[in-house]
């Protein structure tokens, strides 16, 4: 909690659009690659790396303050700079393309842009001002999917792009075993009816 108080999930909750992009790619020889800069210490990817690592520190302060802007400050800085010096293919037109159409559509109520995972184009987050975030979840799945369409041809997409429908909590995912009789109404019903196929 010292690192990340309540406030900084609440905070996050009304300003992160999850979404995937659609894309779907073997990250593996990012990952080599990522490995191969670092083990040759090549100097640029070096400096980078050392630059992500102070991005992290600043990154860290803004969670303890709940600054979410900061955050999304940090996040695109680490993005458009050390991640791509290191891994070049960690970007590619459509999230460019992305990135540069909310920008457009929303200016300054745009606070940034996060990748997850090894690559972007799928697992991605942008960040608002919580005024904006309404509008985000509205039209960015839009974004995407127009954007797909024009670049379908040209890059590898595994699905249509969508946002996540998110609340955060302090568990993660959970599971709770029950039995049938604490099953509600319709899953009784689509469990007596797979039992009688059986």
């Amino acid at each position: 909690e010292e690192d990340a108080p309540p406030s900084l999930l609440k905070a996050l909750e009304n300003s992160l659009v999850l979404v995937h992009g659609g894309q779907s790619m073997n990250v593996g020889p990012v990952l080599e690659m990522v490995t191969e800069k670092y083990l040759l210490r090549d100097e640029a990817e070096w400096h980078a790396r050392h630059r992500s690592m102070e991005i992290l520190d600043e990154m860290m302060e803004a969670f303890r303050r709940s600054d979410v802007k900061e955050i999304g400050r940090c996040t695109t800085e680490n993005f458009l700079g050390p991640v791509r010096s290191v891994i070049p293919w960690a970007t590619n037109m459509y999230t460019e393309t992305l990135i540069e159409r909310v920008v457009a559509r929303f200016g300054e109520k745009f606070w940034g842009f996060c990748m997850h995972g090894g690559a972007s184009g799928g697992g991605m987050g942008f960040i608002f001002c919580p005024t904006a975030k309404e509008e985000a979840v509205q039209v960015l799945g839009d974004i995407m999917l127009q954007t797909k369409k024009e670049m379908e041809h040209a890059v590898p997409f595994a699905m249509n792009p969508c946002v996540f429908d998110y609340k955060v909590n302090d568990f993660g995912t959970v599971a709770q075993l029950c039995d049938r009789n604490d099953l509600p109404e319709l899953l009784q019903h689509e469990s007596k009816s797979t039992d009688s196929q059986l």
